[in-house]
């Protein structure tokens, strides 16, 4: 009878191995998912080319853009996570510089060319593919997370344009050629927040900052360090 007593213990030890097997393979486990990021895009001026004048000014304008990706996340256990994928996104600022003057207006009174006061607008648009590589450290409550990585971006097109509009109303369009190689790569850095999460299907908001590190200029500004703010919606299942 001492040793039936035992019985159910012995029942229940393999039971228990393969809880603890199941609870190692659900924190060990790979993931897919989609992220939509509207964006905020600025570029950072490291120099100004018409620094040796005092009347003209260069100014940096900030525009919306958008990013999206398939993600593909491993995670190691409960608190540790590595994620790629492949994304898309679009790039877009504004360089405007004021006070120019072209000498291109002839004068009959007094037979010269004389100055047409102009500003000068610089719209970048960058279309790139991306390639992330991060690392997602998670708080114990499962639902803030730290990820932070870096990402390799390739241009594939290049839609800006310049316009040159003058005092006198008239304007005129350029192309913007780029200056630097079309690879680039930036490190990110975003704080997560899981607003639903069962099993390996979540949802989180996550807003993130990306600095490239490769300027994102051209052949008249040099020194565009671009600087990306963020805010996603991540699913993963």
């Amino acid at each position: 009878m001492q040793k039936l007593k035992f019985l159910p213990l012995l029942l229940l030890f393999p039971l228990a191995l393969l809880a603890q097997e199941k609870a190692k393979t659900e924190t060990t486990q790979s993931s897919f998912g989609f992220t939509f990021a509207p964006e905020y895009n600025w570029a950072r001026m490291g120099f100004n080319p018409y620094s040796v004048s005092t009347s003209i000014g260069l100014q940096v304008q900030g525009l919306f853009g958008f990013s999206a990706s398939a993600n593909y996340m491993y995670s190691i256990n409960e608190r540790l996570s590595l994620r790629t994928g492949l994304g898309f996104g679009i790039k877009r600022c504004v360089f405007e510089t004021s006070g120019l003057s072209f000498e291109d207006q002839y004068d009959p009174v007094t037979q010269s060319f004389v100055g047409r006061g102009a500003t000068m607008k610089d719209k970048y648009q960058f279309l790139e593919l991306q390639l992330p590589t991060a690392i997602q450290i998670i708080h114990p409550n499962k639902r803030i997370y730290l990820d932070a990585g870096i990402e390799m971006a390739y241009i594939f097109k290049n839609s800006s344009q310049g316009t040159i509009e003058y005092k006198d109303g008239e304007n005129e369009k350029l192309s913007i050629k780029q200056h630097n190689s079309s690879l680039n790569f930036a490190p990110t850095f975003g704080i997560g927040y899981r607003v639903f999460y069962q099993g390996s299907t979540t949802l989180s908001v996550q807003p993130t900052m990306k600095y490239y590190l490769v300027n994102y200029g051209t052949e008249k500004y040099q020194e565009a360090g671009l600087v990306n703010f963020s805010l996603a919606a991540v699913l993963y299942f």
